[in-house]
């Protein structure tokens, strides 16, 4: 079983990605909800077809732009996933830390929090530590590489609308990559329908900074 597109031409071995195994494909088919792998959202056939992260990077944020503009939907637009994400979803390591949501990791691998909006320094800092990792990739010291992993996770949004928006643009990441099949993103739709309920948003100022924080934590724990 491959994902991989038909034909004898295309990108060259050596520029190509690793290809997805039978039991990683069998999964992505459980995660997105489909019999068979024609159904697997045909951005997962892409991602093999280079290494490049920042390819990977550009096809994600169009198909969640693409998402989001066929449900009338705005997502955030200071999204940057950073290249450790970018290479955490491509890899289906979705979950690095493991069953166990916790806040050390809760921005690691798949997460809400990924998408929460990102100042033009805060970008430049993520480019800046990704091209150190790749500059000492293969030479760093165990106490190097925790350095590099020091650091809190993105904060939570603080009220009604930057939860809103932060759920939306959560909605467009797992339909472009997973589809409507998905039971968790079916989840997270309606959670987000929800909050687009007229009474629901006249409530906005029953959404203290506590509550928001713990609707993000629920949607990182169920996921």
């Amino acid at each position: 079983t491959t994902l991989a597109n038909g034909g004898s031409t295309g990108p060259k071995k050596a520029e190509t990605g690793k290809q997805y195994s039978s039991e990683q494909i069998a999964a992505l088919m459980g995660y997105c909800g489909v019999s068979s792998p024609g159904g697997i959202p045909k951005i997962w056939r892409k991602f093999p077809t280079t290494k490049r992260t920042d390819t990977h990077r550009q096809w994600i944020m169009h198909g969640m732009q693409l998402w989001a503009k066929q449900q009338g939907w705005e997502i955030n637009k200071n999204i940057y996933l950073e290249d450790n994400t970018i290479d955490d979803i491509v890899a289906m390591n979705f979950n690095p830390a493991g069953g166990l949501a916790e806040f050390r990791t809760a921005a690691k691998g798949l997460s809400i929090l990924t998408l929460r909006p990102k100042s033009a320094t805060m970008v430049e800092d993520a480019k800046r530590l990704a091209r150190a990792r790749k500059m000492t990739e293969g030479s760093r010291t165990l106490g190097e590489e925790l350095q590099l992993e020091k650091g809190d996770p993105p904060a939570p949004a603080t009220e009604f609308y930057s939860l809103k928006l932060n759920i939306t643009s959560w909605c467009a990441l797992l339909g472009a990559l997973f589809g409507n099949g998905c039971g968790y993103f079916r989840d997270v739709q309606e959670l987000r329908n929800i909050l687009d309920q007229e009474e629901v948003e006249g409530l906005e100022q029953e959404f203290s900074p506590l509550y928001c924080r713990q609707t993000t934590w629920a949607c990182i724990y169920d996921g």
